[in-house]
């Protein structure tokens, strides 16, 4: 919550989270451990977390986080893998989808995102 409600969170993130959902849910780990000095206290604590619900997946891009997710044997998800998904079920435009994301404070290689965006687009054709 506190990385969404950041002053330097982009606008539009701020708003929705102040209005969320009544679905979304803010949830604290029980326990408070630094697990590397690599890992921001955000992601230490989704990982932490992700552990004691037993989750399915854990949804994270920080790379250092998702190694120390995937060494600990939990299932990890990026946005760009959510992304693909929903377009492979017709729930989001690819291209849009990644547009908007370039707008953002979200990183990755321009060249994935062209990858993705191309299988996206051979898979709509066939």
């Amino acid at each position: 919550m506190a990385e969404l409600t950041h002053e330097r969170t982009p606008p539009l993130v701020n708003s929705w989270i102040k209005n969320k959902p009544d679905w979304f849910q803010v949830q604290a780990a029980s326990r408070a451990i630094r697990l590397s000095a690599a890992l921001g206290p955000g992601e230490g604590e989704a990982i932490v977390l992700a552990e004691e619900l037993s989750a399915d997946a854990l949804l994270i891009d920080d790379r250092d986080g998702r190694r120390e997710a995937a060494r600990r044997g939990l299932p990890v998800l990026g946005t760009l893998r959510v992304l693909a998904d929903a377009a492979e079920g017709n729930l989001v435009d690819l291209a849009v989808a990644f547009d908007r994301l370039r707008l953002t404070n979200f990183r990755a290689d321009e060249a994935l995102l062209q990858q993705l965006a191309s299988m996206d687009q051979l898979r709509r054709r066939q």
